[in-house]
């Protein structure tokens, strides 16, 4: 298993916050996004990530209410709203128009996979220009970039290219561990 923790499960070291400082916090041995807005990108230690190939994956639950997501390709810098970066959404409410899964305003899950309170694995594996989403390992949402891509007015800097990865906090509680990332 070449799989490489990105999260201590103690603190946030190798992370930087963007938005509101306290959007993010370690508790219970789990990332906690909170409901504030902002996003938490992983730095490393020494040269900022430029991944172009990866495999993430992560153990996550959600509370009522819960809005957020995981950015992939993103830059290694604190961002106050948005990162520039394709967005993976996390949100398990019945009636929200993208689901857990979603590419977010790209490619749309509208099926719930899994109710709030519960634990569930989210991966995200990306070859190419091909992003690939599973929930407790099944498939829910493949996407391939094209080569002529433009993104939608309302996530202008969406795109796969290389980054780092990152989560979003928007709102309601979000709780993620076990970060794993595995490179070709």
């Amino acid at each position: 298993d070449k799989a490489q923790p990105l999260f201590d499960g103690s603190t946030l070291d190798g992370w930087i916050v963007g938005g509101d400082p306290a959007s993010f916090k370690v508790e219970e041995g789990c990332i906690k996004a909170d409901g504030r807005k902002g996003n938490l990108v992983f730095t490393g230690k020494g040269a900022a990530p430029a991944w172009k190939d990866l495999d993430l994956s992560m153990k996550v639950k959600t509370k009522a209410n819960a809005n957020s997501g995981v950015w992939i390709h993103c830059p290694a810098v604190a961002s106050a709203v948005n990162a520039f970066a394709l967005e993976i959404q996390i949100a398990n409410d019945a009636g929200v128009g993208q689901m857990t899964g979603s590419v977010f305003s790209i490619a749309p899950v509208t099926k719930q996979s899994v109710p709030n309170d519960q634990w569930f694995d989210l991966r995200v594996a990306v070859s190419g220009m091909k992003v690939t989403v599973f929930i407790n390992g099944k498939k829910v949402n493949e996407w391939t970039q094209s080569a002529d891509w433009n993104p939608p007015g309302s996530v202008p800097s969406a795109r796969l290219g290389s980054g780092s990865i990152g989560f979003q906090s928007h709102t309601g509680e979000t709780w993620i561990k076990d970060v794993r990332i595995t490179l070709p």
